[in-house]
């Protein structure tokens, strides 16, 4: 599932509308841009990936958010 909140003014009632929570909790893949927006609702655990410019490509974060997500990182970077 993709989500991205750029051009959406956040509503709590507007994520509950749509069954956002069934999305980010459930067994699937869930990205969501501009997820700062929304920090309060996400949860405990996930992974959050910045992507920034450097020099003339692009560098790649990954922050782990909870001991799953820890391992998942620390297997992708070994």
């Amino acid at each position: 599932w993709h989500f991205s909140f750029v051009l959406v003014h956040y509503c709590e009632s507007w994520t509950c509308d749509i069954g956002f929570e069934e999305y980010i909790n459930g067994d699937g893949v869930c990205i969501i841009e501009w997820a700062n927006i929304i920090e309060d609702i996400l949860p405990d655990e996930y992974l959050k990936i910045e992507l920034n410019y450097k020099d003339m490509g692009r560098e790649m974060t990954l922050i782990p958010y909870g001991e799953e997500y820890e391992k998942i990182v620390e297997e992708l970077t070994k």
